[in-house]
């Protein structure tokens, strides 16, 4: 359970900025994110939550210009 509510998390995140044209699909994108945020803390602690809530905030601020993008 807390890894699907941590995918729709990174989906929330995702869709509440303008994606740029030619974007993969933020929904896919937010199912696909949180597989490899897993990979990297291996389970689901209190730092992957962390991990995934500072990632979730990055995404959404309007100050970092880069993400969105797909490079």
């Amino acid at each position: 359970q807390i890894r699907v509510n941590s995918a729709k998390l990174l989906l929330s995140a995702l869709t509440m900025r303008e994606m740029p044209y030619g974007t993969l699909d933020p929904n896919e994108l937010g199912y696909d994110i949180e597989p490899a945020l897993y990979d990297v803390r291996r389970n689901t602690s209190d730092k992957y939550k962390s991990f995934l809530r500072s990632g979730a905030v990055n995404l959404t601020d309007k100050k970092n210009g880069t993400n969105g993008r797909n490079k």
